[in-house]
């Protein structure tokens, strides 16, 4: 009879944890796409509001100002009777609107690259790690708006390039 007790059972739960954390939850990756737009209704909505197909942000769009949701985490279950626009958005709630003058030079060409091709060998490990739907809308000087789709890995996560274009503009933000 093993005599692991309470701390080598705690010691043996944690390298399973650590285990699911670095290997991540998904039994494989998902191919490479655009990440569509999260609900927001201040800019998923209106008339001057149009969505850009995936890998088609119009190359004489002219953006002087990006407008972007943030989001919280819904951590307490929906009522089936009472859906919620959380539940598009696998548990995320919009909470505000941030904007940004830029300069979106970096953000633009960000959002213009390509995903990178599908691995199919089966190597790919993804994080299990909550990301919050990234809602973008880039306004050109008329206030006609486009919102682009998001460039992904294979992962589902925002290409590097896009995270950091975005951490490294200056926002002001609306509460709802």
């Amino acid at each position: 009879m093993s005599r692991l007790g309470s701390t080598g059972a705690r010691i043996v739960a944690g390298v399973v944890l650590i285990g699911f954390a670095l290997t991540g939850c998904s039994d494989s990756p998902v191919a490479p796409e655009y990440l569509p737009p999260g609900q927001c209704p201040p800019l998923t909505a209106g008339p001057t509001v149009s969505p850009a197909p995936p890998g088609a942000l119009p190359g004489d769009f002219a953006a002087v100002e990006v407008r972007r949701c943030t989001y919280t985490m819904l951590l307490a279950p929906q009522s089936p009777a009472a859906p919620s626009p959380a539940a598009a958005d696998r548990g995320w709630v919009w909470q505000s609107v941030q904007r940004s003058a830029g300069p979106l030079d970096d953000l633009v060409r960000a959002l213009r690259l390509p995903p990178p091709e599908r691995d199919d060998s089966g190597d790919t490990v993804c994080p299990a790690v909550a990301t919050a739907p990234v809602t973008l809308a880039l306004v050109d000087a008329a206030g006609r708006a486009v919102l682009p789709a998001v460039p992904a890995t294979a992962c589902g996560q925002p290409l590097p390039e896009v995270t950091a274009a975005l951490e490294a503009l200056s926002w002001t933000t609306r509460a709802p």
